[in-house]
């Protein structure tokens, strides 16, 4: 077992399910923290207090995990004029006053004013619960503080909206630009807001993350987006001259503001040898907030090298040492990462494919190591099962969805499906050989992500017809038990079509767009943001990464 951690303490347990069964909630308002008695405690679910406590006070901000749906997730900030003490312990109180959930913190110590050093320090309790439908965090925006992230974070969000506003005013920007400028470390979030509304949503037009010089080949390609505990958005992507064999290398850009715009082009892996790097695969460890990206190299004669991972401490700032994970993987066997980093039962969860199998890997301490090999598929067929997509309903139920290249003699454009019960470690077919949708065909890869209300989004561009993005929408509960795509038939709810140009000399091919992937951003409902690759002039000696939100519903 870990080290550090939390549990519902018993009265909490009872608490929790009698709402459950009753329709009712229970409403969380404090979180305390206490110094142990001068030892590191061992959470205990008989408590009904902490060991020896020396703050209480009300939450400062709290949600559920986005991508951990059954983690609540409560914080509070400690400002400059509190401490003297060592935090050990941790608890969280409902209205009531009783002790719903402990745990044991990492000893760190708090200094006051009065001893010539202060900060100001965030503490974040996480519990996981079975419906946290039933649980109501209850925050006082008026009082209480929030830490700078946040407060930068819920500000650039409101700003957006507030320009989007038909009543929008240039001065209302800048006087929460100056008030922002000149904040603390933690302010109160009706400060930092006051000027401004927040709503629900979050809508983002199709806009380049990066379009290339218009001069020579340059050609960028499968994005993966990331949500950074700072509020900014990664996409890391595939840079190089063409498709394949051409030198490309792993790179990314930030957006500090949903999306709207972005950093200059940096580098995250560059293999050395000129080899083609490719295929980035990019995750979040949700307790530490660590990224890890994943990549694979191949030679100039298109022969698999090596498949290698790193990570992240600072956000995506700087990362570490690309790492080779061949070893885990058999000789003869090509495994290319693909997808996102997953959050299950079994630790964090990363996906690889070659042609006709699949296998996940797993790390239990946050992405810093890999192993635990798992089989998803392992097939000798004509039909070619390639780029299986997983998304996780819960820690325990993963379905991965991926496509057909020749099934059978038939046209391409049909899927399989698998399903998971235990997180992933075993795996069992649920479709062979489905067609995705009459008049679609040689579709993308799906890609697959939780949205708001317990839905699952997806994405995929239809190749060959419409070339049209599309994406969509279903109940996530439906979907394990049938897993298919509803279509609500016209309008597919298109999201953006391929720029192709038969006019060209050279014109785009099958694959020169497509490739989506999808972020749910936190804390805003029903917003999705999509990224793909595409032509940027109807050639395939240009292409862009493109990026907007998925249409509302």
């Amino acid at each position: 077992m870990a080290t550090f951690y939390t549990l519902l303490t018993d009265i909490g347990q009872n608490k929790l399910a009698n709402a459950v069964a009753l329709g009712q909630t229970i409403q969380i308002t404090e979180l305390a923290v206490g110094d142990g008695g001068g030892s590191l405690p061992t959470p205990d679910s008989s408590a009904t207090a902490l060991v020896n406590e020396v703050r209480r006070a009300a939450i400062n901000t709290s949600h559920t995990d986005p991508d951990n749906p059954s983690w609540i997730v409560v914080e509070q900030v400690l400002p400059p004029d509190v401490g003297g003490w060592t935090i050990r312990e941790i608890g969280i109180y409902d209205v009531d006053g009783d002790l719903i959930g402990i745990g044991n913190y990492p000893e760190t110590y708090k200094p006051v004013l009065s001893e010539g050093s202060s900060r100001t320090q965030t503490v974040r309790f996480v519990l996981e619960v079975s419906d946290t439908a039933a649980v109501t965090l209850k925050v006082d925006p008026s009082v209480v503080l929030a830490t700078r992230d946040y407060a930068d974070s819920a500000a650039k969000q409101a700003v957006i909206e507030h320009e989007q506003s038909e009543t929008a005013h240039t001065d209302d920007q800048i006087a929460l630009s100056t008030e922002l400028s000149h904040a603390p470390s933690a302010v109160t979030v009706a400060q930092a807001l006051q000027r401004m509304g927040r709503n629900s949503s979050y809508s983002l037009p199709q806009r380049a993350i990066d379009e290339s010089s218009g001069t020579g080949l340059d050609y960028k390609s499968e994005p993966q987006l990331v949500y950074c505990d700072n509020g900014d958005i990664l996409c890391l992507y595939r840079r190089g001259a063409g498709h394949v064999e051409n030198q490309g290398r792993i790179v990314g850009k930030r957006s500090s503001d949903l999306g709207r715009t972005w950093s200059a082009e940096f580098t995250v892996h560059d293999h050395v040898n000129g080899f083609d790097t490719r295929n980035p695969a990019v995750g979040k460890d949700p307790s530490s907030g660590r990224l890890i990206a994943f990549s694979r190299t191949l030679d100039n004669n298109t022969t698999h090298d090596d498949v290698f991972f790193q990570t992240s401490d600072d956000h995506g700032i700087t990362w570490n040492a690309a790492q080779s994970l061949q070893g885990l993987f058999q000789s003869g066997e090509t495994p290319v990462p693909w997808g996102k980093v997953l959050d299950t039962k079994n630790g964090l969860g990363m996906v690889f494919y070659q042609e006709n199998k699949a296998w996940m890997l797993f790390s239990t301490d946050g992405g810093i190591t890999w192993g635990n090999r798992k089989t998803i598929y392992d097939l000798t067929q004509t039909a070619k099962y390639n780029e299986p997509y997983l998304v996780t309903l819960d820690d325990s139920r993963l379905i991965a969805w991926g496509r057909i290249d020749n099934p059978g003699g038939t046209a391409n454009g049909h899927h399989f499906i698998y399903r998971s019960s235990d997180g992933g470690l075993t795996w069992q077919v649920v479709e062979a050989n489905y067609e995705l949708s009459a008049g679609i065909t040689e579709p993308s890869p799906v890609a697959m992500c939780m949205g708001t209300d317990n839905e699952i989004q997806w994405a995929f561009f239809g190749r060959a017809g419409d070339h049209v993005l599309y994406a969509n929408r279903m109940n996530a509960e439906a979907f394990w038990l049938r897993p298919r795509w509803v279509f609500q038939d016209e309008p597919r709810r298109r999201l953006s079509r391929g720029k192709i140009n038969s006019s060209e000399a050279t014109t785009v091919s099958a694959s020169d767009y497509g490739y989506p992937c999808l972020l749910k951003l936190p804390g805003i409902d029903h917003t999705t943001l999509c990224a793909w690759y595409d032509s940027q002039d109807g050639t395939n000696q240009h292409i862009g990464i493109y990026i907007a939100s998925t249409p509302r519903y």
